[in-house]
């Protein structure tokens, strides 16, 4: 179970379905949203520099990108950026194992203004 399932390949063509379900049988905070949007092709590369937010990347229109950090370097930071509108709902998820090969790497996933 999990609130976010990202960078996960189908792997056949066919009617996918989704369950949403609470843990709770007589609480519920408030109605839920859900977001769905299905990928195809390939992610875009990121490309450096872009360490800084000065040389931040443009997210394509897809919104999806793949890159590769070198954890060596301390300073190494992939930065991007998009254009929004104040009332606009953003959705960010970060998939730090797309291959599913259980790599152990801790990410960090922010956005400022």
């Amino acid at each position: 179970l999990s609130s976010s399932i990202a960078g996960a390949t189908l792997p056949a063509d066919g009617t996918y379905y989704l369950a949403v379900n609470h843990f709770s049988a007589t609480n519920q905070l408030r109605p839920y949203h859900l977001h769905l949007r299905v990928q195809s092709g390939s992610p875009v590369p990121e490309s450096e520099p872009n360490d800084t937010p000065p040389t931040a990347n443009p997210l394509p229109a897809s919104g999806w990108v793949s890159g590769a950090r070198n954890p060596a370097v301390a300073t190494e930071q992939d930065w991007f950026s998009f254009s929004a509108n104040a009332g606009d709902t953003v959705y960010l998820s970060l998939d730090l194992d797309p291959e599913r090969d259980a790599t152990t790497w801790n990410g960090r996933l922010g956005i400022a203004l």
